[in-house]
């Protein structure tokens, strides 16, 4: 008699998969999230910050208030650190947290930043007034701020060709600069306000919910690229 043994195998191919995704899931979840995270990064840096302050845009500052890193640490991260300590987070807790946060102010982040992304109203204390930027101060917005010497201050304290001083412009009272120039023009800094209404112009929030979106496509995408690739290797 002639026999042929079929057999479905599908108790190795279970076996398979448990140990495909002992070994590959804690990697297609890092993957999708480093790539949701970069991919919604981008777009608050070319979409939603430059629409908030089109008229300062500044690159340092910008990189700055969209940093990337573990939530809870506040320490902006490289791509290779950032991918290890996710890494590391599954392999213990089964779960990471990342975040994009505002490392302005030794990684504390200010106020600043918040008021333009919830919108605020802000008044001066002890009956004095607030100094508020002009563009041209804002434009030199770095990391850590707007730069010492252009603080109101330092401005002020100042003195020779450049001194600054507190005057009107246009009937508005304005910290200005000389241009050391011989026609006598001046540079506008700030203008001293008693408040200022700070609106909500700056879409941190709403624009970043693009986040889990992302996520879901990147996990479907990276997750058939492996299953695909281990099947193909296995069988």
């Amino acid at each position: 008699m002639v026999a042929i043994k079929l057999s479905s195998g599908i108790g190795q191919m279970r076996r398979d998969f448990n140990k495909f995704e002992n070994k590959t899931m804690n990697l297609i979840q890092r993957n999708a999230m480093l790539d949701a995270a970069y991919r919604t990064q981008r777009v608050l840096r070319l979409r939603s910050y430059p629409k908030a302050f089109p008229a300062a845009v500044n690159k340092g500052h910008v990189k700055a208030v969209t940093s990337l890193g573990m939530a809870g640490g506040r320490q902006n991260l490289r791509k290779s650190d950032l991918k290890l300590a996710i890494q590391n987070s599954l392999a213990r807790k089964r779960r990471a947290d990342i975040a994009i946060f505002d490392a302005t102010g030794n990684g504390l982040g200010t106020n600043y930043m918040l008021r333009h992304a919830l919108g605020g109203f802000k008044t001066a204390k002890d009956g004095q007034n607030i100094a508020v930027p002009t563009d041209f101060v804002r434009t030199k917005r770095t990391s850590r701020g707007i730069p010492d010497r252009l603080k109101p201050k330092q401005v002020l304290s100042s003195t020779g060709r450049k001194a600054a001083f507190i005057t009107k412009v246009n009937g508005k009272d304005m910290i200005v600069q000389r241009q050391g120039k011989k026609d006598g023009s001046i540079l506008p800094l700030y203008s001293l306000v008693p408040n200022v209404t700070i609106r909500k112009s700056f879409k941190f929030y709403e624009d970043s919910r693009i986040y889990n979106k992302l996520y879901d496509a990147a996990f479907a995408k990276e997750y058939a690229f492996r299953t695909n690739r281990a099947m193909k290797r296995k069988y």
